[in-house]
């Protein structure tokens, strides 16, 4: 009988300490949202659609692809980092299995932990003249690198060789992307 007592308080204890701590946390939260409320005349309820929709408004700095990863890699990656986005919402930005994110980001994660042990690796950039909107990755007729090129050379009007440079690759590889990407999507 002891035993159980015990273990009741030290549930109790426990429960008391998640309070404690998710209510602090909560004052905190409900300090910034009435900041952001005051100070740019929102309620509550526009400032929780916006943080829904802010997978609509993720960018991707083209330079990143410029690296040892893969395209979808990369995408991943710089979205589990640089936004925080867990596997599952990943998946579903990017219209994909939770199993293939899953192993993607898996081999990033081996492949720059290597990189980072041999010191090659540079930090992700924080910013970039060309970013690229997350949602054209969505489109699975396309590869990532199709994507990617064509977006670069239909937004910016870029060159073959200015995408190449960009992104890291051969200028010949780039023209051949580009026009297989026009090539599936006219079919």
């Amino acid at each position: 009988m002891k035993m159980i007592s015990q273990i009741r308080e030290e549930r109790e204890k426990r429960l008391g300490r998640i309070y404690f701590e998710e209510s602090t946390s909560l004052a905190k939260l409900g300090g910034l949202f009435s900041k952001l409320s005051s100070d740019y005349n929102m309620d509550y309820g526009n400032i929780a659609a916006i943080l829904k929709k802010r997978q609509s408004y993720a960018s991707i700095p083209a330079s990143i692809f410029n690296n040892v990863l893969s395209p979808l890699e990369n995408v991943v990656l710089y979205l589990s980092v640089r936004y925080r986005f867990n596997q599952t919402k990943i998946a579903e930005i990017l219209c994909r299995d939770h199993t293939t994110i899953w192993t993607t980001l898996e081999n990033a994660q081996q492949k720059i932990n290597r990189l980072k042990y041999t010191g090659m690796i540079d930090k992700l950039p924080d910013s970039e003249k060309i970013l690229v909107p997350v949602k054209i990755f969505s489109d699975r007729k396309l590869s990532i690198l199709e994507n990617i090129s064509m977006y670069m050379k239909d937004r910016f009007n870029m060159s073959y060789h200015e995408i190449a440079i960009v992104l890291g690759k051969n200028d010949r590889t780039i023209w051949t992307v580009v026009n297989r990407g026009w090539r599936k999507i006219k079919a």
